[in-house]
């Protein structure tokens, strides 16, 4: 897997950069598998596990680190281009937001305002 680079994007009207890594890039000829990590995740956090795939299947692949929850760049693209995509890999994508998760956002965020939550995160 080669470096990090980073892709300039505009994303819901904000300039933002995007981590991104390619995987074998020279099978271009080759069906894409794009990896797409869980909420907390990033590029770095897939380790080498892309790579080992790719290389097991012979295809090329790309990682990269998504800017936020939900609204994904890969399965917007998938969506929307379905006929350009034979598959995705993903992690726990957030696609949409059901009542229990709003709940545990709304008592984590009583926990980070009113305890020493804040703290305990700040590492």
């Amino acid at each position: 897997m080669s470096g990090s680079e980073f892709a300039h994007i505009d994303w819901r009207g904000r300039p933002t950069r995007i981590e991104y890594q390619w995987i074998s890039p020279e099978l271009s000829d080759r069906p894409l598998l794009a990896f797409l990590h869980e909420g907390l995740g990033s590029v770095a956090m897939w380790k080498d596990f892309p790579q080992v795939v790719c290389d097991a299947v012979g295809l090329r692949g790309l990682v990269y680190s998504r800017p936020g929850y939900g609204g994904s760049i890969a399965l917007i693209y998938a969506s929307h281009f379905p006929s350009s995509v034979a598959g995705l890999i993903v992690m726990a994508p957030h696609i949409f937001v059901e009542e229990y998760g709003l709940a545990s956002i709304r008592q984590a965020r009583g926990a980070y305002t009113a305890t020493d939550l804040r703290s305990r995160l700040a590492r």
